[in-house]
């Protein structure tokens, strides 16, 4: 990815580097199911959000929707959350201090490695 691409054409290539080995653990199971009905990114709100900091930059914040804790990205002072465009941003979030995992680490090899 050597040219800056825009944040559509950037959760396109997320869609295919995704699998549930970079799905969030507890969610693998019910992963591919899933996949079958449109939700690509299902379980990949981390790495997503991970990715997103490392290419466009800015930060990751976390906020509480419908009673479960969201990662988004802070770019620009755009609030947003890739991996699943809908859903809507909390009006508290706070600065997620670190976000590392290794599976993000190979999602966003994976990344590296889409057309």
């Amino acid at each position: 990815m050597t040219d800056k691409l825009g944040y559509e054409e950037f959760r396109n290539r997320c869609v295919l580097a995704a699998s549930a080995e970079t799905c969030y653990p507890p969610e693998r199971k019910d992963w591919r199911e899933r996949t079958l009905v449109g939700d690509y990114l299902f379980g990949h709100c981390g790495a997503v959000a991970y990715a997103v900091q490392k290419y466009f930059g800015g930060k990751v914040v976390s906020g509480v929707v419908d009673g479960e804790r969201w990662l988004f990205n802070e770019v620009e002072g755009r609030t947003f959350c890739l991996a699943s465009p809908g859903t809507p941003v909390p009006k508290r979030v706070r600065q997620v201090a670190r976000l590392t995992h290794p599976r993000f680490e190979v999602f966003c090899d994976r990344l590296l490695e889409v057309p």
